[in-house]
């Protein structure tokens, strides 16, 4: 009469060879083998996940928890056992598999994910954005502004072809030279005060090259525009517009900032945008 499984154990055999001879890794816990001597014996995590072992238990048996990673331990079982996701960063769990777990974007980026990650696990400009990422550093990572294009800028506004038929004063406003790429490179020196939530005042010393007080996007172009700028602003009484007439006499082929957007972070990200442009000759 054959042995049962466990009297076979007990008869002396060793767990390496019970293994040998097909017994299950289940069958020799029933046994009383503990997980150590299982993966002694050359039994697998994989196995040892399948027989029900928890994740505490194949971590107190000596598995890393990349080992636990590979045999199939989730990431939340993971984080239930106290495991930061730092350490799950570092063991292999992708974001993906941090989001399922239900960590946030934010705190996945926070880990040490790259936006990078983030933009290939299908997340949006605007989730990147959201997630405390600035548009510059998402545009490093490989996000175009598409996303953001209608809000940002004023499309239909770059080609309206303003002409001296439209303002009596066309005729004198100045052809900037490249203003962006010098607005961008004033914003990063800290020669200007750039703030996109004013148009700035409406009297500022039109021979100066620079104002000393807080502007946007249009009241610095008014400003680069010399007394020709401030002048048609006391005339038309309305940044945007003769903004938006500085630039369309500059390069109405350029993409138009909305000059009524407020928020300076993305303004000053499309203005180094703008600058890109104008380094390229577009």
């Amino acid at each position: 009469m054959a042995m049962s499984n466990e009297s076979q154990l007990a008869a002396g055999y060793t767990l390496s060879q019970a293994r040998a001879a097909g017994y299950t890794l289940s069958q020799a816990l029933a046994a009383g083998y503990t997980l150590s001597q299982a993966r002694a014996a050359g039994y697998t995590l994989s196995q040892a996940r399948a027989a029900g072992y928890t994740l505490s238990q194949a971590l107190a048996a000596g598995y890393t928890l990349s080992q636990a990673r590979a045999a199939g331990y989730t990431l939340s079982q993971a984080r239930a056992e106290g495991y930061t996701l730092s350490q799950a960063l570092a063991a292999g769990y992708t974001l993906s598999q941090a989001l399922a777990a239900g960590y946030t974007l934010s705190q996945a980026l926070a880990a040490g994910y790259t936006l990078s990650q983030a933009r290939a696990a299908g997340y949006t400009l605007s989730q990147a954005r959201a997630a405390g990422y600035t548009l510059s550093q998402a545009r490093a990572e490989g996000y175009t502004l598409s996303q953001h294009w209608q809000r940002i800028y004023t499309v239909s506004g770059t080609g309206r072809g303003y002409t001296d038929s439209d303002f009596e004063e066309w005729n004198s406003i100045p052809v900037l030279v490249k203003p962006y790429t010098k607005l961008y490179a004033d914003i990063k020196n800290k020669l200007i005060s750039y703030d996109q939530s004013t148009f700035g005042p409406r009297v500022c010393p039109a021979d100066e090259e620079y104002c000393g007080t807080p502007m946007c996007a249009a009241g610095h172009l008014v400003h680069m525009a010399g007394k020709v700028g401030y002048d048609l602003l006391e005339k038309y009484g309305d940044f945007k517009l003769v903004a938006t007439m500085i630039h369309a006499k500059y390069n109405p082929q350029m993409p138009m900032q909305n000059f009524g957007l407020t928020d300076t972070e993305n303004a000053i990200a499309l203005i180094e945008y703008q600058a890109e442009l104008e380094g390229k000759g577009e």
